[in-house]
């Protein structure tokens, strides 16, 4: 079961670091948020990157047979690492569906933490093209900056 876990949760580890916009989102109701915000955002760094190391050594403990997981019909070896610990196909596909879902939601979410710096850098006009980039259409969502970060 830890390898399981571990499998699926390996991806917040790879996404864990973008998690400091989410400790500034509060920053207007915080407190000294010159002080607790940069410490906030240490600790969720430190945090996620503890957790997401202990689960890739869980992984690593359970991988079995090396070499058959790096040799995998599949072509994937996180899925071949799925199959050997369920033995059921239906398992293995819910698990990668499981782990898509979750990669696909955590690049949107990067996404738009990306958009939202880069149109505040451009408010502040600190990027070229500045007048471009801070354009906000009231219907629309700011289909420049989503542009520019996807070049």
């Amino acid at each position: 079961m830890g390898l399981i876990a571990s499998s699926i949760c390996v991806s917040s580890f790879c996404f864990s670091y973008p998690t400091s916009m989410l400790t500034s989102d509060p920053a207007e109701e915080t407190e000294d948020a010159g002080r607790t915000l940069p410490r906030s955002m240490m600790w969720s760094v430190y945090l996620n990157g503890a957790m997401g190391f202990i689960m890739a050594i869980t992984m690593c403990f359970c991988l079995g047979n090396l070499s058959d997981i790096v040799n995998t019909p599949t072509g994937f070896p996180f899925i071949q690492v799925f199959y050997n610990a369920t033995n059921s196909y239906t398992a293995t596909n819910i698990m990668v569906t499981i782990v898509i879902i979750t990669l696909t939601a955590c690049c949107a979410s990067q996404l738009a933490t990306a958009a939202r710096q880069l149109w505040s850098f451009a408010r502040d006009k600190g990027v070229p093209f500045s007048i471009w980039l801070a354009y906000v259409c009231l219907y629309l969502i700011s289909l420049e900056v989503i542009a520019d970060l996807s070049i």
